[in-house]
């Protein structure tokens, strides 16, 4: 099995504190289809963030690990692995993934899965080495072009060309040198 994100994927799902996507110059101006969120979960068990918006360094590292799959639910659970660097805490935090409104946005709930419903967006996917999403993270929203761990050291252009075009800036949130360590064979 191929390993990808989320954040939604979840691990797709950490969005984190950042401006609003219309505030970070995003162009949309590439074609894209609607994503199948499940698609990409039923696929893809791991992930790593490679770009996000903000400039704070809390992604740094993040990988994601789905931990079930129930394509009858459909229903998915990522967990993210926050890796604790510039000064931030060492958390992993828990994706319960459910279909949403369309096939592109997933509801998602944090933790027990008792909290507030909220929505994700897949914006683009291959459903092979890359994902871009949005979504509501820490008071902000996030946008965020996850890999997949066999492509994070070789990914596609086209997927950096999907993140811009629906993101705008971005920060670079795994860096081999920085994160090979903390990652291992991840």
């Amino acid at each position: 099995m191929k390993s990808f994100f989320p954040t939604a994927l979840l691990g797709i799902p950490l969005f984190l504190l950042v401006p609003s996507v219309t505030q970070c110059g995003a162009q949309d101006q590439l074609k894209q289809d609607v994503v199948d969120a499940f698609k990409i979960f039923e696929n893809l068990d791991n992930a790593v963030a490679m770009l996000d918006v903000d400039l704070d360094g809390d992604l740094d590292c993040l990988v994601a690990k789905r931990t079930e799959f129930d394509k009858n639910g459909p229903s998915a659970t990522y967990v993210w692995i926050l890796s604790g660097l510039n000064g931030e805490e060492k958390n992993n935090i828990t994706f319960h993934l459910k279909p949403g409104p369309s096939p592109d946005k997933p509801a998602f709930t944090l933790g027990n899965g008792g909290g507030p419903e909220q929505i994700a967006n897949f914006v683009f996917a291959d459903y092979q080495s890359c994902a871009v999403i949005q979504l509501p993270y820490g008071g902000g929203q996030e946008c965020m072009l996850w890999v997949t761990n066999e492509t994070k050291d070789n990914y596609p252009q086209y997927c950096v060309d999907q993140y811009e075009d629906n993101c705008g800036g971005q920060k670079i949130a795994y860096d081999e040198n920085t994160c090979s360590q903390l990652l291992g064979s991840s």
